[in-house]
């Protein structure tokens, strides 16, 4: 996100936007560090992630971002 806002807004705009994504009715968060992509076929395509604490996620689609911050 490219905004015309401080450094002192960090704490701000999480809370917001966990916030707005916390009340959408069919989405459901889960925190934790990926430490995978989990691979198909042939090692060409991401199928899902693996987090530090051994947690598992499949996904039709993996979005990599870099983070706000």
């Amino acid at each position: 996100v490219w905004a015309p806002r401080a450094q002192c807004d960090r704490g701000l705009y999480r809370r917001a936007v966990r916030s707005l994504l916390e009340t959408h009715p069919t989405l459901v968060t889960v925190q934790g560090t990926v430490a995978a992509l989990l691979l198909g076929d042939h090692d060409t395509r991401a199928v899902g992630v693996a987090t530090l604490e051994g947690r598992r996620f499949g996904a039709r689609s993996v979005v990599i971002t870099t983070g706000t911050f």
